[in-house]
């Protein structure tokens, strides 16, 4: 079908075309699929979902509808649909790869890392999928899960894979904290900044490390480059009060506070 060629060269307005004029001359699913596909590649979520009803109301059992439909809906942030469909995907046969790496992304982005823990764990062992980002977010869901040891070692592969991504130096930073390795800790942070000096998020967690050693005025220094970059972050000015009630800057701690409060009224 040419549809399907439209499809691998990204050219979707003409696939989905394509697609419409076979649905219109064939009442069948298949060219549906194909159609869901291209609507999906152009972000038309609500009829990339349409299309997948529509297969999946002529065939209960086509896992790859459950997939597309769980991927748009993913993106529309009904992450709770979106699992029912990743698992009704994997249970009618589809547990692939590319199945189980969406649900695993999808799961870690919503924190649930026992389930994400899961997914992650099958594309590494059974799946030989031995990826940095992989080793990475499998280690981010020990350290949720309190297995710190295991964490550190994944963290450290993944930095055999890949040593210039910072966020695997943070999170290896997280976990020495969780392990009261704070020197470790500071270390990986020191490196995860050479390799993005702009990282607020380094600032910030590095401040939080700070306030738990009890070196406030440093903690203060790393809030105040966070709240620079990112003069939104109620939590950061919360903190940062905090950091300067234990100094007994307390004219600072009360503006700090009262603006951390604005912002979480805000929201």
């Amino acid at each position: 079908m040419r549809g399907q060629l439209y499809l691998c060269r990204h050219k979707y307005m003409q696939a989905k075309e394509d697609f419409s004029a076979a649905i219109a001359l064939k009442n069948n699913w298949i060219p549906l699929i194909g159609r869901a596909k291209a609507n999906y590649y152009m972000d038309d979520l609500p009829a990339t979902i349409s299309d997948c009803e529509a297969v999946i109301k002529e065939k209960a059992d086509c896992a790859e509808a459950y997939f597309i439909r769980a991927m748009a809906k993913e993106k529309m942030a009904m992450f709770i649909e979106a699992g029912k469909d990743y698992n009704k995907a994997v249970a009618l046969g589809l547990k692939t790869p590319e199945v189980i790496q969406a649900r695993a992304n999808m799961y870690y982005s919503t924190m649930q890392y026992k389930l994400a823990w899961n997914d992650y764990n099958d594309l590494l062992m059974n799946y030989k999928i031995k990826t940095a980002e992989n080793y990475c977010r499998r280690g981010v869901c020990y350290t949720a899960l309190n297995d710190s040891l295991k964490a550190k070692r994944d963290f450290s592969q993944a930095l055999l894979i890949d040593k210039n991504n910072y966020l695997i130096f943070l999170y290896k930073a997280e976990n020495s904290t969780k392990l009261k390795h704070y020197h470790v800790a500071l270390d990986d942070y020191r490196r995860a900044l050479e390799l993005n000096s702009k990282g607020w998020d380094v600032y910030y967690s590095r401040a939080k490390l700070y306030m738990e050693m009890e070196r406030y005025q440093e903690a203060i220094a790393d809030f105040d480059i966070v709240l620079k970059r990112n003069e939104k972050n109620a939590e950061a000015y919360y903190l940062r009060g905090s950091c300067k009630d234990f100094i007994r800057d307390y004219e600072g701690a009360c503006a700090d506070l009262q603006a951390a409060a604005s912002l979480y009224h805000q929201t």
